[in-house]
């Protein structure tokens, strides 16, 4: 089972980013041209550690909640961070705790119900998965 209701944030660390991104403007354009058309599809932002993706995803969140898109932040530096964190995506979206409770204890997919909210989701959404690499 996870944490209680508000007991873990998917909010962005707006705090982290730096006042000013340095040598990213083209892919920052890109991406942020994606957001603004709406692109529907997967973007990963791969490299060493320490090159800057963590930063990139930051300014893109920002930008994307200065549009009015609902900004989701999950870390991955543990399996359980990563489990919590779409739990409570899950319920910043409107689903029903009896709903969670059955996709977490294995009665029904974890996965595909996080999927159907952000597909139902009432406005556009951008969902940063961080520290992938950590694993």
């Amino acid at each position: 089972a996870g944490t209680g209701p508000g007991t873990f944030s998917v909010r962005a660390p707006y705090g982290e980013l730096p006042g000013r991104v340095r040598g990213r403007d083209e892919l920052l354009a890109a991406l942020e041209r994606d957001v603004t058309e709406g692109c529907d599809r997967i973007q990963v932002l791969y490299g060493l550690g320490g090159c800057g993706k963590t930063t990139v995803a930051l300014r893109l969140a920002r930008f994307a909640h200065g549009l009015g898109h609902h900004v989701f932040w999950i870390s991955d530096a543990s399996r359980d961070r990563l489990s919590t964190g779409m739990r409570q995506v899950a319920r910043e979206l409107g689903v029903s705790e009896h709903e969670i409770d059955a996709a977490w204890s294995g009665r029904s997919s974890a996965t595909d119900l996080v999927w159907r909210a952000l597909d139902g989701a009432e406005r556009p959404w951008l969902l940063v998965v961080d520290n992938l690499d950590e694993q």
